[in-house]
């Protein structure tokens, strides 16, 4: 509504962009490290990409839940609001 007013009134001051995913990225990380998830992944039976994907989206899911309010108890498996 905002942006409608703005470009109707010719007040639009900033671009907007559309933005869009390749689904790659790039990312420098310490050689420890990358031997780490090299050899974490090697265990799992699964590439690099796949392990490290996995383990961001774990990671992304927990912070959206710690977000709303909900805490997942490592002892019983249980979710609790807080």
């Amino acid at each position: 509504m905002v942006i409608s007013f703005c470009v109707k009134f010719n007040h639009l001051h900033k671009t907007f962009y559309v933005l869009s995913y390749s689904g790659r990225i790039l990312v420098r990380a310490p050689k420890s490290l990358h031997r780490i998830l090299a050899e974490k992944a090697r265990e799992e039976g699964v590439s690099l990409n796949q392990y490290i994907v996995y383990q961001l989206s774990r990671a992304v899911s927990k912070t959206s839940e710690t977000n709303r309010g909900i805490i997942t108890s490592p002892h019983c498996g249980t979710t609790q609001e807080r």
